[in-house]
């Protein structure tokens, strides 16, 4: 099988992340995507939604996903979530199995400062997009081969156009009592008001 591993705070998941999963998915023809919601990202300071909201709004989400499921390993585990560990975790369930990691192409661009990233490129390929007016697939190849010393056989970049919201943007929709409807699954906008999320941030 050809399996896809998604990693985020998904604090909240979004449109952004499903549409981007569906997108990578087709183009990359994975047999499965594995959502894994960090505990704590390495790379981020921002105060998370408790781990059981952000997991249970993930299965809200996800719930008409049959191609996706979810991990918990991160979560499980209580510490920072290292992306290294990860793969191996999953390495050891799927030993016959292609891994490929989905990150976005701000990630890619930073994947040199990733803990032991060099032996993450030893178990996966990779899985991007690029983004219309900001950098390119000649671009993100190049750094790719350059910075990351990742062979093009081991990469693909797919080209369509991410839509456009991040988690943070809607915590502070939240905060401010904007509406969030069309930028996350209405599943999770109820989760998030019977719960009262993101209000206090």
């Amino acid at each position: 099988m050809k399996i896809g591993v998604f990693g985020g705070s998904f604090n909240p998941v979004h449109n952004g992340h499903i549409n981007f999963a569906r997108e990578i998915y087709s183009r990359a023809k994975l047999d499965k995507i594995i959502f894994v919601p960090a505990f704590i990202s390495p790379l981020k300071s921002t105060v998370l939604a408790s781990k059981t909201d952000r997991l249970k709004m993930l299965e809200l989400a996800l719930e008409n996903e049959s191609k996706f499921e979810i991990s918990d390993f991160e979560l499980k585990n209580e510490k920072t979530s290292y992306t290294y560990y990860t793969i191996e975790h999953f390495k050891s369930l799927y030993p016959n199995d292609e891994l490929y990691l989905i990150i976005g192409s701000d990630q890619l661009l930073n994947f040199d400062k990733w803990f032991r990233f060099e032996d993450i490129l030893k178990s996966v390929s990779i899985l991007s997009c690029s983004r219309i007016n900001k950098v390119s697939r000649k671009e993100l190849y190049d750094f790719s081969k350059q910075r990351l010393n990742i062979s093009e056989d081991k990469i693909f970049i797919a080209d369509f156009e991410p839509y456009e919201v991040s988690s943070s943007e809607i915590r502070t929709m939240i905060k401010n009592g904007e509406n969030i409807e069309g930028l996350v699954p209405k599943s999770v906008s109820d989760y998030i008001k019977e719960r009262g999320l993101y209000l206090d941030i």
